[in-house]
């Protein structure tokens, strides 16, 4: 009787031992790591979580940008996507983002400038054509100017369209400040002028109508 108590106390013994092994061994499994479906969530949150982070770094650039001056559409777009490039940015190397990818990021974040009034046409265009006329600027290099940095032709021309005796007051400001003079007293003078005009970008009917 006492063998046969023993042998159960024995097999009692080792029966734990066993389940503490494997209660162990699951604790410390290396494979117990999601896989699957579990894997591509986790994966793709971070992904998004990086997408997420890298569109705020640009909207912030943008804000910056357009807190020091007024920006045209396609000014603003312009510099975002030379300072985002993958070739320059950090951020967008290690994201391994394809240029339309980064391209749509971008157009999303001046969308919401646009949205939040911290970008817009109207105001940009008017501040330029007040601050390039002031200079000496006629229309046409206005123009040429304007419709490099905003996609807003429309408003654009209406912000130009001063009718001619305004811009040849303007141009005989230029020729009085330039050559203190507004009346060519030579055929070479007057070709001179005109050639002077035309450069500061002003049409060939309002420069005749200035030299008057």
């Amino acid at each position: 009787m006492k063998d046969a108590e023993q042998f159960l106390a024995e097999l009692k013994r080792q029966s734990s031992k066993q389940e503490f092994d494997e209660a162990a061994w699951q604790a410390a499994d290396p494979f117990d790591v999601p896989f699957g479906d579990e894997l591509e969530i986790e994966i793709g949150e971070s992904k998004e979580a990086s997408l997420s982070a890298f569109k705020q770094e640009i909207e912030n650039r943008a804000v910056a940008l357009l807190a020091r001056r007024e920006h045209g559409d396609l000014e603003l777009k312009t510099k975002l996507r030379q300072k985002f490039d993958s070739h320059v940015s950090k951020s967008a190397q290690e994201l391994e983002l394809p240029a339309w990818q980064l391209h749509e990021l971008i157009d999303e974040v001046i969308a919401h400038c646009q949205q939040n009034n911290w970008q817009d046409n109207e105001r940009y265009i008017e501040v330029a054509v007040n601050s390039l006329s002031q200079k000496g600027q006629g229309p046409l290099k206005i123009r040429q100017k304007l419709q490099q940095t905003c996609s807003s032709s429309e408003l654009i021309a209406a912000y130009l369209d001063w009718g001619r005796e305004d811009w040849a007051a303007l141009a005989k400001e230029v020729l009085q400040k330039k050559y203190r003079a507004t009346v060519p007293d030579s055929l070479q003078q007057r070709a001179k002028w005109t050639r002077f005009l035309q450069s500061r970008g002003f049409a060939y009917d309002q420069i005749q109508l200035a030299m008057r």
